[in-house]
């Protein structure tokens, strides 16, 4: 025979919590990211990570969100940003996945 716990609370907020309610203004201290982000960069040609790449070679990225809309041709795309500031577009890509893009 089994026995049960037929016990039921109804728990209440206390005369203190209830005062200091009226004070209470929530407000978000971070804002969520919605953005692609990059886990890893691999240069195909040096096979190095997350460090450099090789010009005209080959590419892969994988990351979250990182999917490119080709909805509208020329206004979307790939760009590569060298550390002078300087960015390359990637004309061809060999995957275009939301998790992995290659090159």
């Amino acid at each position: 025979m089994a026995l049960r716990n037929t016990e039921q609370t109804n728990p209440n907020a206390g005369a203190m919590l209830t005062d200091i309610l009226s004070e209470v203004r929530p407000e978000r201290v971070s804002v969520p990211d919605f953005g692609p982000r990059i886990l890893r960069f691999t240069d195909g040609v040096s096979e190095t990570s997350n460090s450099q790449m090789t010009p005209g070679g080959v590419f892969s990225i994988i990351g979250e969100r990182l999917r490119i809309d080709g909805r509208q041709p020329g206004t979307f795309g790939l760009y590569l940003q060298a550390e002078d500031g300087t960015e390359t577009r990637v004309d061809v890509l060999l995957r275009n996945e939301p998790g992995y893009l290659s090159g």
